[in-house]
């Protein structure tokens, strides 16, 4: 029998679990399985895997293994049928939830009800106490245990000489302003009638209020992995106005957050980032239809740009940057695999 079951579909669920996967496989007999955008996360970072394309054939075997490990997939429900099989097959499961929202993840449209793991682990206690308020009447097992991937940034976060030199090699020193844009899919997603807005309407808000700024200022905008490139471009170039002086790039991530001076966005895991790095990070909800249940935005952890004036506001400076409380995740890695060691135990006796 094994020990470990990794599954991960999304980007965020399986970018979480990158260093959880290289610790486990260092201690216990593993196999990790992707599909979808998991899969070129876990290229990027040399993990093999194996395809999960047929999730009925995956159910088969989870009998096989101590402990079944997966991410959090947003409006699909790959790993639903996991947690409830797990649960059938009386095998222990645990799930990683990598942001402060999404909550309707957990809730499958087909089966009209809601399907959760057996335990949920969460960033931070922020998250906990959300889970716990809006799904009270559910009985999971909530551990607040950080986060692996916020851990790492925070510990290779780059010096201020580094930043310089690297800001050097990118041809970035002559700005005197690094703006990113960090996209979400929400055009043409139900996400678009909830709010009320896409990423590009609220890009194209951002940028015409810097376009009139008197600077020499570049701007990323940085497509999420489930974006379209040409598609990008596509909408891209009807926002953006050839004779400003602001240069507008397409880009991916790379260390752009790192050498920007703000980051902006609308629910973005990419503002968490950009907080640990201690860059002042700003959510733009202009026009949203309902409150956000982004609960770093709702604790004033990231700033709400919910209107014109307040992202003016941001730009120019006149808001004090929210800092993050990094003891949060300072020792993810180690308390995670703590956990995942008492659990598999556990099954073991």
């Amino acid at each position: 029998m094994k020990d470990i079951l990794f599954f991960a579909r999304d980007p965020g669920g399986a970018s979480s679990l990158i260093d959880i996967i290289r610790q486990s496989q260092l201690i216990y007999d593993c196999d990790i399985y992707a599909k979808d955008f998991a899969r070129t996360i876990f290229n990027n970072n040399n993990i093999k895997y194996k395809e999960a394309s047929n999730i009925q054939g995956l159910l088969s075997i989870l009998n096989n293994y101590h402990l079944i490990f997966t991410g959090t997939s947003h409006l699909e429900y790959s790993e639903h049928s996991i947690w409830e099989k797990s649960f059938e097959l009386n095998v222990e499961c645990i799930a990683y939830l990598d942001h402060w929202m999404g909550y309707e993840r957990f809730y499958e449209v087909n089966k009209k009800k809601y399907i959760f793991p057996k335990t949920l682990i969460v960033t931070d206690n922020i998250a906990k106490d959300k889970i716990i308020d809006k799904f009270s009447d559910f009985h999971i097992e909530i551990k607040s245990l950080g986060n692996t991937f916020l851990q790492k940034l925070h510990n290779t976060k780059l010096t201020n000489i580094e930043i310089e030199e690297a800001k050097l090699d990118k041809n970035l020193n002559n700005y005197e302003e690094i703006i990113v844009y960090a996209a979400e899919v929400i055009k043409g997603e139900n996400l678009e009638e909830k709010y009320g807005f896409n990423e590009y309407s609220q890009f194209e808000k951002l940028y015409d209020y810097l376009k009139n700024r008197d600077k020499n200022i570049k701007l990323f905008f940085i497509p999420h992995p489930k974006h379209n490139f040409k598609d990008v471009e596509f909408e891209l170039d009807s926002i953006i106005q050839k004779d400003t002086k602001m240069d507008v790039e397409i880009s991916h991530k790379d260390n752009i957050v790192q050498l920007s001076d703000k980051v902006f966005g609308i629910n973005t895991s990419v503002l968490v980032e950009a907080l640990i790095y201690q860059i002042p990070s700003c959510s733009i909800q202009i026009g949203i239809k309902e409150k956000s249940d982004f609960e770093l935005l709702n604790r004033g952890v990231i700033f709400n740009a919910n209107t014109d004036e307040k992202l003016v506001l941001f730009i120019n400076n006149t808001i004090e940057p929210f800092k993050y409380d990094i003891n949060s995740i300072e020792n993810s890695l180690d308390d995670i695999m703590n956990f995942i060691e008492l659990k598999i135990s556990n099954e073991k006796i």
